[in-house]
């Protein structure tokens, strides 16, 4: 069954090409096109679609008024927002509502080909129920099943080891992390019986371990899985317990608890880092000062800091994926200058919201904040370099354009970049924006002319660009407060 894309934009050269690139370049698709959200809401309601594609700035209704309107629909697909404009509140408002992703204009082929065929995967493998255990006929998988066709051979099993099925039993999910499952299993049943733990059951199914201990604290569980992860630098291990033990007959949900606690954890959560002081918060806004810093080592230290805490903290992986994403965000909304890097390396194995949510343990979580973070500060202070001379040569053709209507778009002709981002980068790097630099000059000029020469007021006017006297005058007088004659009188006194 073919999968389909429904693309949104109002402007037509954009939405034809896209459609064209999509129908080029991926094969079994139905791709329908539309101008606007309202078109967009009325096709939805007739059918549903693998992905949507939509631009955020549109007439009637904007993208981010349709992602509303997505997300309250039974089915929700995969939604790639695309937008000329890099400001951070489009992006965090995107993101809030449910977007997949977020590209910039001018779109590259390869970067919107990476993020459609990564929805339309996603979608596909929507759904499928992934078996992790084997429907073994032991009294094992029974416990973990409670298959009915079993339970006399489990009821023999339980009695020849005085287990009741309202016993009270603690649960565990195990999952090592490239080792051999076998020889952890081979580890807890030598040492689990000199820690206090009486009646235990271990077993291996696939790459997890399940523990089933009847008698016992889950204390001592944990303190025996933290000393054999210390013990062995090798073993990446995680796991999951409920909080409370349960029945014999309700081990079934009890375990699929264990799996969501396991999946919220990283592998390597023993006590390996030193004890922090501080916490969580305050190292992360350390962090961030130390990027608007562009001080690296700062970075770093706060960041291993963090970790830390959060190891120590035995947070969950959820909480902490989340944490640093709105992090990441934050540091956005501060630096749009960084914008523009982080979306470069979206869908690359340098897309540091991806690694964060998939990293498997908090020293390859950390490693990759490292390496990634050391990437993105040099290309932005390259970015700034760049950007200094970039400006130079903008207050030169202003300066020397005075006279003339000086137009934003002829300025970003020179360098090379479109009218709507010089002005952005003009007013972070200038502090004003260009309209009200190119005034203030004129006004600058003005004053050293009235102040050098003999010429007339309207002649002075026109030699700084203003055509019309009065236009001139209230210009004047918007930068230093006092109209041109009243200035040109105080200099002839």
């Amino acid at each position: 069954m073919k999968q389909s894309v429904l693309i949104v934009d109002d402007e037509q050269a954009i939405l034809e090409g896209l459609r064209q690139m999509l129908l080029r370049n991926l094969t079994e698709l139905d791709v329908i096109t539309c101008s606007d959200g309202l078109q967009a809401c009325e096709i939805l309601r007739q059918k549903d679609f693998d992905v949507i594609i939509s631009d955020v700035m549109m007439p009637e209704m904007t993208g981010i008024q349709l992602l509303q309107q997505i997300q309250q629909r039974e089915y929700v697909p995969g939604v790639l927002m695309i937008s000329g404009y890099d400001d951070f509140h489009y992006v965090r408002e995107s993101m809030r509502l449910g977007a997949s992703d977020y590209l910039l204009k001018p779109i590259q082929q390869e970067e919107m080909l990476e993020a459609v065929q990564k929805l339309l995967r996603e979608n596909r493998n929507r759904g499928k129920n992934v078996t992790l255990l084997e429907d073994d006929e032991d009294a094992f998988s029974w416990l973990i099943h409670q298959k009915y066709e079993c339970r006399d051979t489990v009821k023999v099993w339980l009695r020849t080891h005085g287990i009741r099925e309202e016993t009270m039993v603690w649960p565990f999910l195990i999952r090592v992390r490239d080792s051999d499952t076998h020889l952890l299993e081979t580890e807890l049943k030598r040492t689990l019986p000199h820690r206090g733990v009486g009646r235990f059951c271990c077993f291996t199914r696939r790459e997890f371990i399940y523990l089933l201990v009847f008698d016992g604290a889950s204390d001592s569980v944990v303190m025996v899985l933290n000393e054999i992860q210390n013990g062995n630098p090798g073993y990446m291990l995680r796991y999951g317990t409920p909080t409370v033990a349960c029945e014999v007959s309700e081990l079934p949900a009890s375990i699929d608890i264990c799996r969501e606690r396991m999946d919220q954890s990283y592998f390597d959560f023993p006590m390996l880092l030193p004890t922090p002081e501080g916490t969580m918060e305050d190292y992360l806004a350390a962090a961030g000062t130390a990027v608007k810093e562009l001080n690296e080592t700062a970075l770093f230290r706060a960041l291993h800091a963090y970790l830390a805490c959060a190891q120590h903290q035995r947070v969950t992986r959820t909480f902490i994926v989340k944490s640093l994403t709105n992090w990441l965000y934050s540091i956005l909304g501060g630096m749009s200058g960084m914008i523009r890097i982080v979306s470069k390396y979206k869908l690359t194995e340098y897309d540091l919201a991806e690694q964060i949510r998939t990293a498997p343990s908090l020293s390859i979580l950390e490693k990759r904040l490292k390496n990634i973070w050391s990437l993105y500060l040099g290309d932005y202070k390259n970015t700034q370099n760049r950007r200094t001379l970039q400006m130079d040569r903008v207050v030169e053709f202003v300066r020397a354009n005075l006279a003339d209507s000086c137009q934003i778009a002829d300025a970003a002709a020179l360098i090379d970049v479109s009218p709507n981002y010089l002005s952005t980068i003009f007013r972070e790097h200038m502090g004003v924006t260009f309209r009200d630099y190119v005034r203030e000059e004129r006004i600058k000029k003005a004053m050293q002319l009235i102040q050098e020469t003999n010429l007339k007021l309207y002649e002075i006017a026109g030699a700084v660009g203003y055509q019309d006297a009065g236009h001139f005058s209230r210009a004047f007088k918007q930068v230093t407060g006092h109209s041109p004659q009243y200035y040109m009188k105080k200099i002839d006194s």
